[in-house]
């Protein structure tokens, strides 16, 4: 008993030392100005990755709100309730409709468990410019999801999309 205690306190404090981190690449050639209008599309697989695009949502629009003047849009589908021509389909909708300039991507692709917990995730971010038909930025994100983690995950993101002059 005494071993696992200690190796729970272990993996505590090694996890406490472990921050969310966001490793982006732009192509700032490809636009002129920042954009003002994204479109976020969220895909899930299972129950797991539904309730991390749950908190994605809430957490990303908080930001949003608090740190630009931007109101984004979102879409969250179910990865087999969609597929690609319906996603095409979806995103040709809102480019049609003007209501949005970019459209983000977001794929979870890692979920760290500890029995039925969620410990940690990570996503790709992709960025699409619906005018040139062409990916502006990309992103890798990792984010642990105790405390406020994945809101200074969220934050980490907008600033970078700031500093990367995308928004």
């Amino acid at each position: 008993m005494k071993k696992i205690f200690l190796l729970i306190l272990i993996i505590s404090t090694f996890q406490s030392c472990i921050k969310p981190s966001v490793y982006s690449v732009v192509d700032n050639t490809l636009f002129s100005e920042p954009y003002k209008k994204p479109y976020f599309v969220i895909t899930y697989g299972n129950d797991y990755e539904k309730e991390i695009a749950d908190i994605l949502v809430k957490e990303i629009k908080s930001t949003f709100k608090l740190n630009t003047n931007i109101v984004p849009n979102f879409q969250v589908f179910h990865k087999n309730s969609i597929n690609s021509d319906g996603l095409k389909s979806t995103v040709e909708n809102v480019y049609n409709s003007k209501g949005s300039d970019l459209l983000f991507e977001i794929d979870i692709y890692h979920i760290g468990l500890y029995g039925d917990i969620i410990q940690n995730f990570n996503f790709n971010i992709t960025a699409f410019d619906f005018k040139i038909n062409k990916e502006v930025w990309k992103s890798k994100v990792f984010s642990p999801t105790y405390g406020k983690s994945v809101s200074n995950t969220c934050l980490q993101f907008v600033n970078k999309l700031k500093n990367d002059k995308v928004l």
